[in-house]
C-alpha cells in the first residue's frame, strides 16, 4: 500500500492518541447534530454543527492519506461523509415519524457500513472484515438508539447509551490505529502484537 516517503516515525502512543481524539471527536459531533435536530431545531445552528461534524471525516481521510494515498483517502472521506449525512436524515425521518424515510435510511446505512468495511479490509488486511463491520454495526445501533431516547426525551437512557457510545468508538479507535501500526511496523516504536489482542 502506498505511503509517503518522507512522513517521520512515530511513537505508537502518539498515533493512538490520534485516532482517540478523531473517533471521540465524532461521537460528540454527532451527538450535538442529533441533539439540534431534535431539540434545538434552528437550521442555522444544524448547518453548523453539522459542518463540524463533517470536517471531522476529512481528519480521518488526512491521516489514511498518510499511509494509502489519495484516492483511498478520498474513497474513505466520501464512505465516511456518507455514514453521516444518512445518519442526519434517518434522525429527520425518526423525528418526523415518517417510518418509511426512516427504514430506507437505516437500510442504507447499514450497506454503507459494509462497504466501510470492505474498503478498509482492502487496504489493510489486519482490519478483518467482520471486525469491522461488527464494530460499525454496534455504532450505528448504539447511535439510533440514542435518537431514540432523545426523541422520547429519556434522558437516562439517553445518558447511559452515550456512555456506552464512549467506550465503543474508544475501542474503534484503538482498532483503526493498531492496524495501521501492525501493517506499517517500520514507522512506529512498538511492541509487536497483534492489534485485537491488544484492547
Amino acid at each position: 500500500m502506498a505511503m509517503e516517503e518522507n512522513m517521520d516515525t512515530m511513537h505508537e502512543g502518539d498515533f493512538d492518541k490520534k485516532w482517540m481524539g478523531l473517533w471521540e471527536e465524532h461521537v460528540a459531533w454527532t451527538r450535538l447534530t442529533i441533539i439540534s435536530l431534535v431539540d434545538i431545531k434552528d437550521a442555522t445552528e444544524t448547518i453548523a454543527t453539522e459542518n463540524r461534524l463533517l470536517r471531522n471525516t476529512k481528519d480521518m481521510a488526512e491521516v489514511c492519506r498518510m499511509f494509502y494515498g489519495e484516492q483511498a483517502a478520498t474513497k474513505f472521506d466520501e464512505l465516511m461523509t456518507e455514514h453521516l449525512t444518512t445518519a442526519a436524515e434517518l434522525v429527520q425521518a425518526a423525528v418526523a415519524e415518517d417510518n418509511t424515510k426512516e427504514d430506507d435510511s437505516e437500510k442504507r446505512w447499514y450497506k454503507n457500513a459494509d462497504e466501510i468495511a470492505a474498503t478498509l479490509n482492502m487496504l489493510n488486511p489486519n482490519w478483518e472484515e467482520k471486525e469491522m463491520k461488527n464494530m460499525l454495526y454496534d455504532h450505528l445501533r448504539l447511535t439510533k438508539e440514542e435518537t431514540m431516547a432523545r426523541i422520547t426525551k429519556d434522558y437516562t437512557k439517553d445518558i447511559s447509551t452515550y456512555d456506552e457510545i464512549e467506550k465503543q468508538a474508544r475501542m474503534m479507535a484503538d482498532g483503526f490505529s493498531h492496524g495501521i501500526i501492525m501493517q506499517f511496523p517500520e514507522k512506529f516504536e512498538m511492541k509487536k502484537k497483534h492489534f485485537w489482542q491488544r484492547m
